[in-house]
């Protein structure tokens, strides 16, 4: 087992946390034959912990999948806030707005199903402003992901991107899957953004905190 592996092993087994419900949707996921996973255990606690510290109520996130990190975000934020959800896989709808509707927190999360930037543009053009932006979409686009967010984003509003070590990949110059290569860009491009202030965290698959100035 590699050291990366190794660390992340540790810290499932000694603080992550879930709610029977939340491995209920784990099971529904993998039922569905969906290949892509969602956010690990310790990934899930991180969040948990960044959303309660920031106080958000108002979350928008790219890439619903089965509706994991969303129901999550939903059960977080206070009861006035609320979570937009954007993913362009159809199939993924019923999945996640039924998870959502079996654990209660459908009325707190809007399903969007529409390309992720061209969802953003339209958010944007109706003055939509958002406190925490969870981004866990196609690699490619999170350049482009993370201009839309800054362009809604409140005072102080945090943005989070997941992946951005790639299984602890990125660091390794011999790397050079497209994947890797987007997350290297992202965070290259983030780190020398004077708007915000920037940590790289290797929580779960690793994820690139921005807090806007």
């Amino acid at each position: 087992m590699s050291e990366f592996n190794l660390t992340k092993k540790y810290i499932e087994e000694t603080c992550s946390y879930e709610p029977d419900f939340f491995n209920q949707i784990r099971d529904s996921i993998i039922a569905a034959g969906i290949n892509e996973m969602s956010i690990d255990a310790d990934s899930a606690q991180f969040l948990r912990v960044l959303l309660k510290t920031t106080g958000a109520k108002n979350v928008l996130e790219l890439g619903t999948l089965g509706g994991y990190s969303a129901i999550l975000f939903a059960s977080i934020i206070p009861a006035t806030g609320h979570v937009t959800t954007i993913d362009n896989d159809v199939r993924y709808q019923p999945l996640s707005q039924g998870n959502a509707e079996k654990t209660g927190y459908k009325d707190k999360i809007t399903f969007i199903c529409n390309d992720g930037l061209k969802a953003m543009e339209q958010l944007a053009s109706e003055g939509a402003t958002f406190d925490f932006f969870f981004i866990d979409a196609a690699k490619n686009s999170y350049i482009n992901y993370y201009e839309w967010a800054l362009s809604m984003a409140k005072p102080g509003a945090m943005i989070v991107a997941d992946n951005t070590l790639w299984k602890g990949e990125v660091p390794d110059p011999d790397k050079t899957s497209n994947p890797i290569r987007a997350m290297r860009r992202f965070n290259e491009y983030v780190s020398q953004d004077e708007r915000v202030d920037v940590i790289i965290t290797t929580t779960g698959d690793g994820m690139t905190l921005a807090r806007v100035k």
